[in-house]
């Protein structure tokens, strides 16, 4: 699951979560007998269903409706949200706006470059990058940084669902997520507690996520409601076209940009 990875922190505004392998035992030892697994198989089912139904979709429109906290220096917890809309093609088209009263930005793939563009301050950014969605992401985490829901959703579409950190796996019941009927889970892993909704009907897609940094005293959450809806885009709907007004910054900048509406 993407919790076991950097991308857990990032969505809970953590540092990245480093998992380090136990020494190699030195001479011979009896043989334990092998544990049982920590993720029962009906849970493994789930996640496997939920991973063939996002290989299932080749174009699509996702929404998310994101809700975030920040811990003050008194310790005090403050809530903001905002609005993630993503235009995926696969195997190489990503178009996604991120949307709030404090911060938005737009992010352009076309299978060559992505540009991200702040349409308040007219600011853009443009680099190379790999040739497909999935590489793309993954690159520009391990570069700038950078990492987003899209990342985690499109690890679970191409490579299924990673539990080698997972500590705790349980089944919490069905519940009602935007009118659907869907399957809750919760899980544990050093540093990170997390829920997961699975819609129960077919497709089986995710239907909301909840992560709790277990390493802040303050545990601040984050949570994302997800709508999926069957679309067919144009390649020009993945190209960045500089309005006229618009300028041009490196990278750097345009991450590294904080505060206002951006």
């Amino acid at each position: 699951m993407f919790y076991t990875s950097r991308r857990a922190a990032a969505w809970c505004g953590l540092a990245a979560l480093v998992l380090a392998a136990p020494a190699l035992a030195q001479g011979k030892k009896a043989a334990k007998p092998a544990a049982a697994p920590v993720v029962d198989t009906e849970i493994q089912g789930a996640l496997g269903r939920m991973a063939n139904a996002l290989k299932a979709i080749d174009s699509f429109e996702l929404r998310a409706d994101m809700t975030t906290e920040e811990v003050l220096d008194n310790g005090q917890k403050l809530q903001s949200s905002s609005a993630m809309t993503a235009s995926v093609r696969r195997p190489n088209r990503l178009q996604v706006n991120v949307d709030s009263e404090r911060r938005n930005r737009r992010f352009y793939y076309d299978g060559k470059q992505l540009t991200i563009y702040g349409p308040a301050t007219g600011y853009y950014a443009s680099v190379a990058a790999p040739p497909t969605t999935y590489a793309m992401l993954q690159a520009v985490a391990d570069r700038f940084g950078v990492e987003t829901p899209m990342a985690d959703l499109m690890m679970w579409g191409e490579s299924g669902v990673r539990l080698d950190g997972v500590t705790s796996a349980v089944y919490a019941g069905a519940d009602r997520i935007g009118g659907e009927v869907c399957d809750q889970y919760a899980f544990r892993q050093p540093g990170t507690d997390w829920q997961l909704w699975i819609r129960r009907a077919d497709p089986a897609l995710p239907c909301k996520v909840v992560i709790v940094n277990t390493d802040d005293p303050a545990q601040p959450q984050t949570d994302a409601v997800f709508s999926w809806t069957p679309r067919s885009f144009t390649d020009a709907q993945f190209a960045f076209v500089p309005p006229a007004d618009a300028k041009r910054i490196e990278i750097s900048q345009a991450i590294a940009a904080k505060g206002g509406k951006q």
